[in-house]
């Protein structure tokens, strides 16, 4: 559908700019899962040389204080080390949605070399079967075309595959989302060459609860923008003699730590249990 300002598509509306324009040199796809509830805003960012050379210097010039900015708001190094480009140039992306929440992910592309890296078993005990096309992708109505690779990203639990037919990022969906009844009561199952390229484009059929170590939990509670005031509080309190009020804050500091860290530990280990509980119950 054209209008007057310029095209409709599934990805949201391709202005017609100037070549001289910075409109023109980033016109393309504007959105992911245009028109649904989780629908969010794409921007495609590519590393500069340059950049990154001057953002590292100035790392090492604030003693590491602007990459602890890095670690609390990500997309923060993606503006200081990486330049805008097209989507399909793109080694990583930013996407934001309807909430301002912010998300950066990184792009892949996923190939032959990609599935001897692989630690599944399954992937080392058939990968002959699969080495000439080890990937397919999405082709509509419960349909896949083999590929030689694929170029995809992770976001919010989900992953998308870049369809050079569109030119664009698409969600890879269930098969019920655009298929009819009569194509499930059709089918006869899947070959074992069918059902790996699935498993490497979809994923695992299983809920994966990852309950971290102390050391890591305590590392990324520690590194939290509370913490690291506190850590200045008590330098400053020492530096001025107060030795009483900034021990009182270490202690304080330090038994919060160790209770959130366990608190923290703990969920995971319950929500593990009860997704294998859930899992073992459905067999």
């Amino acid at each position: 559908m054209e209008g007057p300002d310029g095209t409709t598509n599934a990805y949201g509306t391709l202005h017609n700019h100037s070549p001289t324009t910075n409109q023109y040199k980033f016109a393309g796809q504007h959105f992911v899962n245009n028109g649904e509830e989780d629908q969010m805003e794409i921007y495609g960012y590519r590393r500069s040389t340059a950049k990154s050379i001057a953002t590292t210097a100035l790392i090492f010039a604030t003693l590491g204080f602007l990459q602890l900015l890095f670690f609390w708001k990500p997309e923060l190094q993606l503006y200081m080390m990486y330049s805008r480009c097209t989507l399909d140039l793109a080694t990583c992306v930013l996407l934001k949605n309807e909430y301002y929440q912010t998300f950066v992910s990184r792009v892949e592309i996923l190939t032959f070399k990609s599935v001897k890296k692989s630690k599944s078993a399954v992937d080392d005990k058939l990968l002959e079967l699969t080495e000439t096309t080890p990937y397919i992708v999405p082709a509509g109505k419960g349909k896949f075309i083999p590929a030689h690779s694929i170029k995809v990203f992770d976001c919010c639990r989900a992953r998308y595959w870049w369809n050079d037919a569109c030119h664009g990022f698409e969600k890879i969906a269930g098969l019920g989302d655009d298929c009819d009844i009569e194509y499930f009561l059709e089918q006869e199952g899947l070959c074992k060459e069918e059902e790996i390229k699935r498993r490497r484009l979809f994923g695992e059929n299983s809920i994966s609860v990852e309950v971290e170590h102390v050391w890591k939990i305590l590392w990324k509670e520690a590194l939290n923008p509370f913490y690291i005031f506190q850590a200045f509080s008590v330098t400053v309190w020492f530096i001025d003699g107060y030795y009483y009020y900034a021990a009182a804050i270490v202690v304080i500091s330090t038994v919060s730590l160790a209770l959130t860290v366990h608190e923290t530990r703990a969920q995971q280990k319950a929500l593990r249990d009860r997704v294998h509980d859930v899992e073992v119950g459905a067999r």
